[in-house]
């Protein structure tokens, strides 16, 4: 079994826990109580709102924190995550909770099995979870993933079933609208930036700076300019291809 790990930075977002009037004694740990994936499945109402569910995440987050790094569903609703869709197809760094039209989901990480990239695994919800601050799922392949963020950093933990190749893909120019971006290789380190915007239509940019570090160095590094994208945009897309190893490789990452 191969390990690897991220940590990663920026956004904000706000938790908040309340205390029935009348209770005497406050609950010791009132987060316990707090369920990341209300809001999560479309079903509701639509009063005019662009549909009729909360569109939230579940990922990891924390209060007025800069990351909230959270899995995107095939299906998508504006939040990124839609519960009743069992295919996930990677888990972005940026994430807006309820927005009611679609931005952030900006530089996706993948963990994928072999050597090829792969658009989606599949999982089941038993082998899902969340709580404040945290979010893990096992694919049905047996790849594991586990987020968690701090204020202005993530951390990421994938573990790999024993016997495979275990890879990982970066995305610096995906994001749930257009974007563009760049990613420089370091010998355990990805750094880079990531240019995204249009919220709502709006004409609005912005630039995200990140790197991610390592605790060992991959094996294999497969990096690609694939190809331009509308009118000046450019993707970039490097994939780490991670090989045998003594222990699990960890990687951290940040602004």
């Amino acid at each position: 079994m191969r390990l690897l790990t991220a940590t990663v930075a920026f956004a904000a977002a706000v938790t908040f826990a309340a205390v029935p009037i009348g209770v005497a004694q406050a609950a010791s740990d009132p987060a316990q109580y707090v369920n990341p994936f209300v809001g999560t499945r479309p079903g509701g109402p639509d009063f005019g709102h662009g549909g009729g569910a909360g569109m939230t995440f579940p990922g990891a987050d924390a209060p007025f924190g800069m990351l909230q790094w959270s899995p995107d569903s095939v299906t998508h609703q504006h939040g990124g995550y839609t519960y009743d869709d069992n295919r996930i197809k990677g888990f972005s760094l940026t994430h807006i909770s309820g927005p009611g039209c679609s931005d952030f989901g900006n530089i996706p990480f993948m963990p994928t099995l072999g050597t090829s990239p792969v658009s989606q695994y599949t999982f089941n919800h038993a082998n899902e979870s969340a709580s404040p601050g945290s979010y893990a799922v096992t694919f049905d392949n047996g790849l594991k993933t586990e987020l968690t963020t701090t204020q202005r950093t993530g951390m990421a933990r994938f573990t790999y079933p024993a016997g495979q190749r275990a890879s990982l893909s970066v995305d610096a120019a995906k994001a749930f609208n257009s974007a563009s971006g760049s990613i420089t290789i370091g010998t355990n380190t990805l750094s880079g930036y990531t240019d995204g915007g249009g919220f709502c239509g709006a004409g609005n940019r912005y630039r995200i700076y990140f790197q991610a570090t390592f605790d060992q160095p991959p094996i294999v590094v497969q990096g690609a300019l694939l190809q331009p994208v509308g009118s000046g945009w450019t993707v970039y897309q490097n994939r780490w291809s991670l090989g045998p190893r003594k222990r699990d490789p960890v990687v951290a990452a940040g602004d």
